[in-house]
């Protein structure tokens, strides 16, 4: 088959092109070691609902194999696929890779769910405080998919922590 340059792996720096197609076309690889919570699923739902289907999370998926032959097995977004066929979507975003082998396939999987980087936990409280008067949600850890009892913790407003505009002195204290 004749693919474009940009959906072999190794041919461009830049590889695949974002389509939108219907969900029925692909489907989960049964190899994904990557698990969600319950937590994690619904703030995945709610994400979908409120915000839609943002196209940089499009599903990777493994068009064909090195002899051709049509795979379209989600590689990275296995979850994301469920979460909005459970939505009632009927397409959505992908990027198909062609020519892959099935190791090769696999490999990627592995790739995807771990290359994502991992929160910096002052970071993340900063930038938490930061931006929590200016959110206006029902429920911060639905919101950005963090268990309450650690977006406690993060919200915990420590001096060490607050920006230094709101680190506010004890004026009332008598010594």
């Amino acid at each position: 088959p004749n693919h474009a340059p940009n959906s072999v792996l190794g041919k461009s720096k830049l590889v695949g092109t974002v389509i939108v197609q219907p969900l029925d076309s692909v489907r989960p690889n049964t190899w994904n070691p990557n698990r969600m919570t319950a937590a994690m699923k619904a703030s995945l739902r709610d994400g979908l609902e409120k915000d839609g289907w943002l196209l940089s999370q499009s599903l990777l998926v493994w068009g064909t194999d090195e002899k051709g032959a049509a795979k379209n097995i989600i590689i990275d977004g296995e979850h994301r696929f469920m979460v909005a066929r459970g939505l009632n979507y009927l397409e959505g975003p992908m990027v198909f890779l062609h020519g892959l082998s099935e190791p090769k396939a696999k490999a990627l999987t592995i790739k995807m769910n771990n290359k994502r980087g991992e929160f910096v936990e002052e970071d993340l409280a900063r930038l938490l405080i930061d931006i929590r008067a200016d959110i206006h949600v029902d429920n911060l850890a639905l919101e950005f998919g963090i268990l309450d009892e650690d977006l406690a913790k993060l919200l915990v407003l420590e001096p060490s922590l607050a920006p230094p505009s709101e680190v506010v002195e004890d004026k009332g204290k008598k010594g």
